[in-house]
């Protein structure tokens, strides 16, 4: 039987608040982040199921290898979770996402050197 979304993100919640002690806070709004200070992973809820789901995904990366992962590696890393976890697969919407975000993510980079210079 194949995992739901809706129980993907209970499941990965679970893990994450049992193995890692970080709390996911799915609220309207929220930063799309973790926060290793507060141990939180916010998901902002107003999103779609699916992306909440994928945004979940590459935080729960950022707690369990290290919140410097790169953005590259934490969405590689988010593709092994799915398999250990037996978590629903993924789509094409999936890497929709992962290539928007580090897309984004080094451009905003790239706009920060270039004010440093």
């Amino acid at each position: 039987m194949m995992t739901s979304i809706e129980e993907s993100i209970n499941i990965l919640s679970s893990f994450l608040h049992n193995e890692c002690d970080v709390e996911v806070r799915l609220e309207e709004s929220a930063d799309n982040a973790y926060f290793p200070s507060i141990a939180v992973v916010e998901i902002d809820s107003s999103m779609g199921l699916e992306e909440q789901y994928h945004t979940l995904l590459h935080e729960a990366s950022h707690v369990i290898l290290h919140p410097d992962t790169s953005e590259e590696h934490a969405w590689l890393f988010a593709e092994k979770i799915v398999e250990n976890l037996n978590l629903c697969s993924l789509t094409e919407n999936f890497l929709r996402l992962k290539k928007e975000s580090i897309q984004s993510y080094s451009n905003n980079k790239l706009q920060e050197k270039t004010h440093e210079g």
